[in-house]
């Protein structure tokens, strides 16, 4: 299965969603003013690559995974592993799918 930017936004709207944090990285204030939403998680694409990023305080950015620009397929499965570890924390345990026959 071919990771397009879609499948990496959807990734990251689930994380937003389990974490509480806004889904738009900005907020519309006024006519032609924005504010940033701390805490909200967002994509970062540049040379070629992707990876997780969080805006903070005042409207910058940090790498949340610390691993730099990684292919689609990579940053897809570090962010799927990443709110695996949350769901694992805040559960205390693994969801467990069942298949469906």
């Amino acid at each position: 299965m071919k990771v397009t930017l879609a499948d990496l936004n959807r990734a990251i709207d689930r994380l937003n969603r389990r974490t509480g944090n806004p889904l738009d990285p900005y907020t519309r204030t006024g006519e032609n003013t924005v504010k940033s939403n701390a805490g909200c998680f967002v994509l970062d694409c540049a040379y070629g690559g992707c990876k997780l990023s969080q805006i903070v305080d005042g409207g910058g950015q940090r790498d949340v995974l610390r691993v730099g620009y990684k292919s689609k397929r990579d940053t897809y499965n570090l962010i799927h592993a990443f709110v695996d570890g949350i769901e694992y924390n805040t559960l205390g345990h693994y969801r467990i799918y069942e298949a469906k026959a």
